[in-house]
């Protein structure tokens, strides 16, 4: 797997994303402009927490994969879907929803009026904003590694109000979930430049900065929203 650091803005230039939980299920109609608690941090209006609505822009549905052998044949059919972590509606309101790249990047339009899915760029000069430290990303709570009995906390400050938890992925092919506590992973707009995938902001528990991984397009990630406008 591709990854790289995030630098400091002193040595790279380049933002970020987050959501407010809503109704989860109350759809607007198509081109309804959705409102939702956001969070200025550099330049940019982030959605304050992760997204979790199961319509396209245009009121399309988006398939809920309810469990493994759903997301398979989704996997399969590279058509979109999402699910909870673990298939669990329990995880819905600290983690939000898990997507596929086929979902992201549907014709229909993922994101609402105003909003989009962060670039590469929108991540970086959000996370060099805060120093590119995750401890200022993170949550205040939720974030551990379950192999370490050290009694050492993971947890972050927030003090950039991106609040991010550690909502871990689902695979492609055998809907396997991993990194719940571990690691927050959040789909990129940009495509990977070996175009074998599509890149992910993460941000892990033990680790100082954020990184940029690839994923395979079937994978379910976190989606965090952006706003079309910069702040002055």
């Amino acid at each position: 797997m591709n990854l790289k650091f995030i630098l400091p803005l002193s040595l790279v230039t380049l933002a970020f994303a987050g959501y407010h939980r809503s109704e989860i299920d109350n759809k607007p109609a198509p081109g309804f402009e959705i409102k939702f608690e956001e969070v200025t941090i550099g330049n940019a209006r982030w959605a304050a927490s992760n997204w979790t609505w199961t319509r396209f822009a245009n009121g399309d549905d988006i398939p809920e994969a309810r469990n493994g052998a759903e997301w398979k044949a989704a996997y399969t059919a590279k058509k979109p879907v999402w699910c909870h972590y673990k298939f669990d509606k329990a995880n819905d309101s600290l983690y939000g929803k898990l997507y596929n790249w086929y979902a992201v990047s549907d014709a229909r339009g993922f994101a609402p009026k105003g909003w989009r899915v962060p670039s590469e760029a929108d991540f970086t000069r959000m996370a060099q904003s805060q120093g590119a430290l995750n401890k200022k990303l993170k949550s205040k709570s939720g974030w551990g590694d379950p192999f370490d009995w050290s009694g050492d906390s993971y947890d972050g400050d927030n003090s950039s109000g991106f609040n991010a938890f550690p909502g871990g992925s689902v695979e492609y092919g055998a809907a396997v979930f991993s990194q719940q506590y571990f690691e927050g992973h959040w789909w990129i707009a940009d495509p990977a430049p070996d175009s074998k995938g599509n890149l992910i902001f993460v941000i892990t528990a033990k680790g100082a900065n954020p990184l940029i991984k690839q994923a395979d397009p079937a994978s379910g990630q976190s989606v965090r929203l952006v706003r079309n406008v910069q702040v002055r």
